[in-house]
C-alpha cells in the first residue's frame, strides 16, 4: 500500500470515527463584531465552555442565534474566546448563539486532495518524511542583505545555524523549544530565502501561528519592494489586528489597488448597464401592460357577448315561469270546482279529479325546475357583470400607464430591441474587465514571493494549491497531522522547512485505530525519526537543529523543564531583570507547589468521566486573587474539561479576575504564555492517576507520553512564576518514578519550595468553598414537604438540602459504598465536619460488599474515618436510613452512598419521635460523647387500645434491639 493509500485509510477511519459522535454543538454568548473583513463578518463570542473540543481553524460552522441562521468558518479560539467569520451580518452585538460544525469536513477535504496527487510529484513530500535520501547542509557562504542585518546581528549563533541550514538544505527541521525565539528564527529565515530569490509558502495549523511567523517576517520585509508592491499575501482570515488591518497583505485590497484604472470603468459601465436595464425593465412592463390591455379588451367582449346571451336566457326563463305560474293556478282553480261538483256533472264537463291533480302536480314540477334555472342564470350574469368591472378597472388603470408613457406599440418594440443589444455588449465589457482583473489577481498570487496562510487552506483554497512553491515552511508543525503536512510539501519544488516542538502537544484524533494513530496522532518529527536521532545523539549527522537558548522562562523555571523534558539542553539568554520573588504566590522563589496534603481533598469525577477538585478549584481562584495586584496576566491551566470549567465559573463571580485571567485545559494553551500559570494538577484522593498525569516524555507509544507533554506545556507557558497545585502525598506514593511528573515534584536535586496550601484555604470551612460547592450543586431552591416520597432522580437533591441544614448530627445507613454516588456528598460532609457537626456512617464490612473491589471499599472507608467520620460496620445489615438532626428521617429502599439508575424509593418524614423511634428500631446513637438517646416515645401517654381477639386492653411494651 502506497503512503498516500495510508494516509486516506487513517483519514476514513477518523471520519467514521467522528461522524458517530455527530454535530459538534457550542454554547457561546455575548458576540461581538470586531471587523468586516471583505464580505465576511468576524465575531468574537465568550465560550461557556473553554475547552471544547473539534474547533479547529477554517472549519466551516453554522451560527444559530434566535432570529437568524448564519454560515461562516472559525478563526481561531484562544483562552474563553471564539472567533468566527460569518457570511452575513448579524448586528453589533449577539446575546447568545450556537456554533454548529462537521468536525469531519476538513479531513474529507484533506482526503480528496490526497485523492489526485500522483507519487511522481510528492518527491519532496517523501523525502520529507525520509522516505528517499535527501541532502542537507549549511550555506556557509550566505550574507544577509541590508533589510535583513539589523534582524540577523540579534540572532544567537544556533538561529544563524538554523537559517544556514534550510537555505542550503532540501530538507530542513527545527526544533524549538518554549521560548527559544523559533518563531523569529522562522521570519529571518523566510526573509532570506526571499532574499535569494525563493517563492516561499508559509504554512502552520492555526491561524495566529500563521500571523505570529508572518509578523516576525515583515520585520525584514516591511521596506523592501516586495512588501510595497503587494508581493506578500495574508491569504484566509488573520486573527492578530496588526495582520489583518494590513492593506499591503490583502489579496483583494492588493488587487484593487492594481486595477484601480479597470475598476473605475467598471463602475462606470455597471452604472451604465444598470440604467439600461432599469429602462429595459421599464419598457418590458409597458410592453407587458399592452399584451394585457389587448387580452382584456378581448375577455371584455367575450364577457359582453355572455352578458347578452345570459340576460336573453333569463329574460325567456321568466316569462316561461309566468306562463307555468297562471296555468297552475288555473288548474287548482279547476280543482276546486271539480271537487264541488258532482261525479255526473264533472264527468260531463270532462273535469277528471285525477287528471287535474297530475296536471297540477307536473306544473309544480315545471315551476321548480324554472326556479333552479332561474337562480343559476342570475348567478351567473351577477358573475359576469363582476368580471366586466374588474377587467374594466384594469384597462382603465393600464391605459392611464401608457398615456403617462407617450409613446406607441411599435415604439416600444423597437426601443426594447435597442436597449437589449445595449446591454448584451455592456455585460461582455464588464465579463472582459472583470477577466482582466481577475487576471492581475491571479497574477498577484503567481507573483507572491511569500504567501501566508493555514494547513487547511492549503488544500480547501484553490489560490494556494493551483501553484507552486520554491520552499515551503511549516511551522508548529508538531501539532499537525502528518497527512496535511505532506499534502503541503508537495507544494514545494526545492525545498522545506519544519518547524515545531516534538516534545509537546502532538496532533488530535478521536480513534484509537493503529492507522490512526500512526499517521494522525503521531507528528511529524516522529514520522521522520527526527525524535531518534536526537535521543540517539545522531545531531552531528542529522538534518535537524535544535535551538537552545530560550529568552522566555525565569531559570528556575527553565531548569524544571530543561531537565524533565529537555536533557539539559535548553539554557538562558538574556532575560528581563525582574523584582518579583518576593510576590505571592510563591514567595521568594519563581516556581514552587502549594501542597494540598494536610487537606487530602477527594477528587470525583463527571457524568462524562471529566476529572474536578472542589478544594483545589477554590485554592486557585485564591492564588488569582492574591497575585492579581501584581501581575498582569495570569493563565490557570488544568488537564481536565470539568476542573476548568469549575474554576472558570468561579473566575467569572470575581469581578476583578474576569478580565485578566485566562481559565483553559492544557490543549487550548499551546501557544500561548503568561507572567503567571498557575497549574492544577487536580488528582488526589478517591480516584486513581489519570493517564494524563502519567507517561515520559521520551516513551514509544503515543499515548504513554501524552500526559508529561501536558505537563511540558503546562510548565513551559509562565515566563516569571510557576504555581503548581498538588496533592503531594498523594501523588508520591501513586507516581511511577520514571514518569515526567514524578521528576517535575519530586526531583531530589533540585525538590521544588513547597507551600501550605492550607495557610491560604484552611479547609472546607472557607466560605469559598460553600460557594464553590453550591456552584456544582445548587442548592434546591423549594422545601421539602414535611412527610413525601420521593425516587432516586430527586432524592439527592433533596437529600443534600438537608445535610446542607444539619446543625448538629448525621447519620447515613448504607449497606454498600462506592466512589461514583460519594462523589456527591464528600465535599459537602467534609464542609459539615469543619463546622463541628458529628457524623456517622453505619455500613457493612467491605467484604460484604457485593462484587465491589474490597481493597478500594476499604480505603474508601479509612479515608471516611481520617476526615473526622466515624464508621461502624454491620455485618449483612439493610436498612437504608438517613438520620438528621434527630428531627428528620429518610428510610426506604435507596442506599443513599451507592446507589444509583433504579426505581428505588425513599420516604422523607420531619418528626422528632418518629425519628428516635427509628432511631431506637435501628441501634442508632447520637454520635459524640456524653449525648444518649432520649426515649422515642413515653408510653404512659399512649391511650389503651382493647385486642380484636379477646376484647382486652393491650399494654405497649418498647422492643430492644441489639446491635
Amino acid at each position: 500500500m502506497s503512503l498516500i493509500q495510508e494516509f486516506r485509510e487513517a483519514l476514513a477511519i477518523e471520519i467514521e470515527e467522528q461522524k458517530k459522535r455527530g454535530t459538534a454543538r457550542w454554547d457561546v454568548r455575548a458576540g461581538r463584531l470586531v471587523e468586516v473583513r471583505g464580505p465576511l463578518f468576524v465575531y468574537c463570542f465568550i465560550l461557556d465552555d473553554p475547552t471544547l473540543a473539534g474547533a479547529f481553524d477554517d472549519t466551516k460552522v453554522q451560527v444559530r442565534t434566535t432570529n437568524s441562521d448564519a454560515s461562516g468558518h472559525i478563526v481561531g479560539v484562544s483562552g474563553n474566546q471564539i472567533f468566527v467569520a460569518i457570511e452575513s451580518n448579524l448586528g453589533e452585538y449577539i446575546p447568545s448563539a450556537q456554533i454548529l460544525a462537521q468536525p469531519d469536513y476538513l479531513l474529507k477535504c484533506l482526503s480528496e486532495r490526497l485523492d489526485t496527487l500522483k507519487e511522481t510529484s510528492c518527491v519532496i513530500a517523501q523525502k520529507c518524511l525520509r522516505r528517499e535520501r535527501f541532502q542537507f547542509h549549511q550555506d556557509a557562504t550566505f550574507i544577509p542583505g541590508q533589510n535583513i542585518s539589523s534582524e540577523w546581528e540579534h540572532l544567537n549563533d544556533e538561529q544563524k545555524t538554523v537559517i544556514r541550514q534550510a537555505l542550503g538544505s532540501e530538507i530542513c527541521y527545527v526544533w524549538g523549544p518554549p521560548g527559544t525565539g523559533k518563531t523569529t528564527t522562522v521570519g529571518v529565515a523566510i526573509a532570506s530565502m526571499i532574499q535569494c530569490g525563493q517563492a516561499v509558502l508559509l504554512t502552520a495549523n492555526t491561524n495566529v501561528a500563521v500571523d505570529q511567523a508572518l509578523k516576525a517576517c515583515l520585520n525584514s520585509l516591511r521596506e523592501t519592494e516586495h512588501y510595497q508592491d503587494g508581493h506578500i499575501l495574508r491569504l484566509g482570515t488573520p486573527q492578530i489586528p496588526e495582520i489583518g488591518d494590513d492593506d499591503n497583505l490583502n489579496l483583494d485590497k492588493i488587487t484593487e489597488r492594481k486595477s484601480e484604472p479597470l475598476r473605475e470603468q467598471l463602475l462606470v459601465l455597471r452604472d451604465q448597464l444598470a440604467n439600461n436595464e432599469s429602462r429595459l425593465k421599464t419598457l418590458e412592463a409597458l410592453k407587458s401592460d399592452l399584451e394585457q390591455w389587448e387580452e382584456i379588451k378581448r375577455q371584455i367582449t367575450v364577457e359582453e357577448t355572455s352578458h347578452a346571451e345570459v340576460g336573453n336566457t333569463l329574460r325567456e326563463l321568466v316569462n316561461r315561469d309566468s306562463i307555468v305560474s297562471n296555468a297552475l293556478q288555473h288548474e287548482k282553480e279547476r280543482l276546486q270546482k271539480a271537487n264541488t261538483m258532482s261525479a255526473v256533472a264533472r264527468f260531463m264537463r270532462g273535469m277528471t279529479i285525477t287528471k287535474i291533480e297530475n296536471s297540477i302536480s307536473n306544473l309544480a314540477s315545471q315551476q321548480r325546475d324554472l326556479a333552479n334555472r332561474k337562480s343559476q342564470t342570475e348567478e351567473r350574469l351577477n358573475e359576469i357583470v363582476g368580471n366586466l368591472g374588474r377587467l374594466q378597472s384594469d384597462a382603465i388603470q393600464i391605459e392611464r400607464r401608457l398615456k403617462q408613457a407617450s409613446t406607441s406599440p411599435e415604439a416600444i418594440n423597437n426601443e426594447i430591441a435597442v436597449i437589449k443589444t445595449k446591454v448584451d455588449d455592456l455585460r461582455t465589457e464588464i465579463t472582459k474587465l472583470e477577466q482582466q482583473i481577475e487576471a492581475i489577481r491571479q497574477q498577484t498570487i503567481n507573483e507572491a514571493v511569500l504567501i501566508a496562510t493555514t494547513l487547511a487552506r492549503t488544500y480547501t483554497m484553490t489560490e494556494v494549491y493551483s501553484r507552486q512553491f520554491d520552499t515551503v515552511v511549516c511551522d508548529e508543525a508538531s501539532m499537525a497531522p502528518i497527512p496535511a503536512v505532506f499534502w503541503a510539501c508537495t507544494l514545494a519544488t526545492k525545498s522545506v522547512t519544519v518547524t515545531g516542538d516534538f516534545r509537546q502537544l502532538a496532533p488530535i484524533a478521536l480513534s484509537n485505530d493503529v492507522k490512526v494513530k500512526e499517521w494522525l496522532r503521531r507528528d511529524v518529527y516522529a514520522a521522520a525519526g527526527m525524535d531518534k536521532d536526537w535521543e540517539l545523539e545522531q545531531k552531528a549527522n542529522s538534518p535537524m537543529v535544535m535551538l537552545r537558548t530560550q529568552y522566555r522562562m525565569q531559570p528556575q523555571i527553565r531548569a524544571i523543564v530543561s531537565s524533565v523534558f529537555y536533557g539539559n539542553q535548553l539554557r538562558d539568554g538574556m532575560l528581563e531583570e525582574l523584582d518579583i520573588e518576593p510576590y505571592q504566590p510563591c514567595p521568594g522563589v519563581y516556581a514552587g507547589v502549594y501542597d494540598t496534603s494536610t487537606i487530602d481533598p477527594w477528587c470525583s469525577w463527571t457524568s462524562s468521566y471529566s476529572r474536578f477538585n472542589l478544594y483545589h478549584a477554590v485554592l486557585a481562584v485564591k492564588l488569582c486573587q492574591i497575585a492579581i495586584r501584581d501581575f498582569k496576566n495570569i493563565g490557570v491551566i488544568t488537564p481536565y474539561r470539568a476542573q476548568t470549567r469549575l474554576i472558570k465559573v468561579l473566575v467569572d463571580m470575581n469581578p476583578a479576575l474576569r478580565d485578566k485571567v485566562i481559565v483553559s485545559n492544557v490543549h487550548r494553551f499551546q501557544g500561548q504564555e503568561s507572567d503567571l500559570i498557575i497549574c492544577d494538577l487536580v488528582d488526589s484522593t478517591g480516584l486513581r492517576i489519570g493517564k494524563l498525569l502519567k507517561g515520559r516524555i521520551d516513551a514509544e507509544d503515543i499515548d504513554d507520553r501524552e500526559g508529561a507533554r501536558l505537563i511540558n506545556v503546562a510548565c513551559s507557558r509562565a515566563r516569571k512564576k510557576l504555581a503548581i497545585i498538588a496533592n503531594l502525598s498523594f501523588l508520591q506514593s501513586r507516581l511511577n518514578k520514571e514518569w515526567s511528573l514524578h521528576e517535575v515534584l519530586f526531583n531530589e536535586s533540585s525538590p521544588l519550595p513547597t507551600f501550605a496550601a492550607d495557610q491560604l484555604v484552611p479547609g472546607y470551612s472557607d466560605p469559598a468553598v460553600r460557594q464553590a460547592r453550591e456552584v456544582l450543586w445548587p442548592p434546591e431552591t423549594t422545601t421539602s414537604a414535611p412527610s413525601s416520597l420521593w425516587t432516586e432522580d430527586m432524592f439527592h437533591s433533596a437529600l443534600r438540602n438537608d445535610l446542607e441544614n444539619s446543625k448538629q448530627f448525621i447519620l447515613i445507613m448504607s449497606p454498600f459504598v462506592t466512589q461514583e454516588r460519594l462523589k456527591t456528598y464528600i465535599d459537602l460532609l467534609r464542609s459539615k465536619i469543619a463546622q463541628g457537626i458529628n457524623i456517622e456512617v453505619i455500613t457493612r464490612p467491605p467484604y460484604q460488599q457485593g462484587t465491589a473491589d474490597k481493597n478500594n471499599i476499604e480505603k474508601i472507608l479509612n479515608y471516611l474515618g481520617q476526615i473526622g467520620i466515624r464508621i461502624t460496620q454491620r455485618r449483612s445489615m439493610h436498612q437504608k436510613v438517613v438520620v438528621i438532626d434527630g428531627r428528620i428521617v429518610w428510610f426506604g429502599s435507596l442506599n443513599p452512598l451507592s446507589q444509583r439508575n433504579t426505581q428505588e424509593l425513599m420516604f422523607r418524614l420531619e418528626n422528632e419521635d418518629f425519628t428516635k423511634q427509628v432511631m431506637e428500631e435501628c441501634g442508632l446513637q447520637i454520635p459524640g460523647e456524653g449525648r444518649d438517646l432520649a426515649p422515642a416515645i413515653d408510653v404512659s401517654k399512649i391511650p389503651s387500645r382493647l385486642c380484636t381477639g379477646c376484647g382486652q386492653k393491650m399494654k405497649v411494651i418498647p422492643s430492644v434491639m441489639s446491635q
